[in-house]
């Protein structure tokens, strides 16, 4: 039972750091586990949580810095604009944009992105903070399509790699 609860308080530190909110966590243990709830989770179940939120949380975090810098939204489609924003970031292929590259300050990087989601809105959308879900597909499939061409590798759920 020790490892049982060791394993949950790590899942749940790593959920409040990534910002997963409590519905996101309902949809994530369906997806990953089959069940609204790690109540009552078998060890494997555990650890396949673990091991899927520690490589959101390595896609999430720079490598550079840990603490006050991983992209956070209680939105999902922003986080997830985030997220691939910071992966191109972090792989350097932000080179068009003066204040977006390796090495930057959160606050450098933020500006960029704000001036990447008004251009892919054409000017309706002024901070990715704003952004809907309506208008998060084509700036993330904009993103997508960035990492494929940069060969930056979206170790999606699901997916292969």
């Amino acid at each position: 039972m020790n490892t049982w609860n060791n394993m949950n308080k790590a899942i749940r530190a790593i959920e409040r750091q990534l910002g997963i909110s409590h519905d996101d966590h309902v949809e994530l243990m369906r997806e990953l586990i089959g069940r609204d709830s790690l109540k009552g989770a078998p060890l494997g179940d555990m650890r396949k949580v673990l091991n899927h939120l520690q490589k959101l949380m390595s896609l999430a975090t720079p490598n550079s810095v840990k603490e006050n810098f991983a992209p956070r939204s209680p939105h999902r489609h922003i986080r997830f604009i985030l997220v691939l924003w910071w992966l191109l970031a972090d792989n350097g292929h932000l080179t068009r944009f003066p204040c977006g590259g390796v090495g930057l300050d959160r606050t450098a990087r933020i500006k960029a992105l704000d001036r990447f989601v008004r251009r892919q809105t054409g000017g309706i959308i002024r901070k990715h903070q704003w952004v809907t879900p309506a208008h998060a597909n084509g700036i993330t499939q904009a993103l997508r399509k960035w990492c494929y061409r940069a060969g930056v590798k979206l170790n999606e759920p699901g997916r292969a790699a």
